[in-house]
């Protein structure tokens, strides 16, 4: 099919290529199945685009940069939607997205500093790296079930984001994923998680009001991978491994805490392990854990 053209708009085939308009509100014409790589980016008047059903494919970049944009409505026909497709969308407050999108590309949503909410789709396996990277407005993400992996950075620096539900199946957090939610102040990790090490690192680093943990029995970590780094509220951890020396190191402030805590019990002469005291005489052994006596 040849190439069709008018002032504003650009389709070849079924792909709309490129909008040039001026229009506050566009509804993309019936027939179109692909929106093209960058059709709409850097357009800076559209605030409203409707998009017709039998679109399947929003490409790469297809909507990045366009920063008047505060509303777009999508049908349930889309499946694809591709990387950095809506980066920079700083109007955008809320996106409803349709139970048939099966794949995301990188960073989608990076930088649409004012979303607030986002329901994902239910059929998405990955949630790829830098998604939802900077959206410092957003404030709660349930994470469907289906989904195996969160990849690098994917909420890296979303300074308002105070809720989090992870997937039940959940078998990667890739680096720095959550790095710098300076507002989340708990999360619970599944027991489908296994083992966090270097593809984890700086995972949680940086959330500064993170303070109750809850981890699945089956999840392991790497100590000198700095999952939970600068996070200074981090006391509350429910973890029935947290005994063993190398997963204490896991998390510094409750290590600082603990060893701050010896050095006063061993100032009172007291039980290093517990603070009991100690019984016996040339033996002491605590009269609580019945550890002996360390110093």
């Amino acid at each position: 099919m040849p190439e069709e053209k008018s002032t504003k708009v650009t389709i070849d085939g079924d792909t709309l290529v490129r909008y040039e308009g001026a229009d506050r509100e566009f509804v993309i014409p019936d027939g179109i199945r692909v929106i093209g790589k960058h059709a709409f980016s850097d357009n800076m008047t559209l605030s409203s685009v409707t998009v017709p059903h039998g679109v399947e494919v929003i490409e790469e970049e297809a909507f990045a940069e366009c920063r008047a944009l505060n509303e777009i409505h999508l049908p349930n026909t889309v499946d694809t939607i591709g990387r950095c497709a809506f980066t920079r969308c700083q109007s955008l407050i809320s996106i409803e997205l349709p139970v048939s999108v099966k794949d995301f590309g990188e960073a989608v949503f990076r930088y649409c500093t004012r979303l607030l909410r986002v329901e994902l789709p239910v059929n998405i396996k990955e949630l790829k790296a830098a998604t939802f990277e900077m959206c410092t407005s957003l404030e709660e993400i349930e994470v469907p079930d289906r989904i195996r992996n969160i990849g690098e950075g994917a909420f890296r620096g979303c300074s308002n984001l105070r809720r989090v539900e992870l997937s039940v199946k959940l078998e990667k957090i890739g680096k720095q994923a959550f790095k710098d939610c300076t507002a989340l102040t708990s999360i619970q990790l599944p027991h489908s998680l296994g083992f966090m090490g270097y593809d984890s690192q700086g995972a949680f680093d940086g959330c500064t009001s993170l303070e109750r943990i809850e981890i699945g029995s089956d999840t392991y970590f790497d100590p000198d991978c700095g999952i939970f780094d600068h996070c200074p509220k981090l006391l509350d951890i429910r973890y029935q491994h947290l005994d063993d020396p190398d997963n204490i190191r896991v998390f510094p402030a409750y290590l600082k805490k603990i060893r701050e805590r010896q050095i006063e019990w061993q100032s009172h002469k007291k039980c290093t392990y517990c603070g009991g005291d100690f019984s016996g005489v040339i033996k002491k052994v605590c009269r609580v854990c019945g550890k002996p006596k360390a110093y």
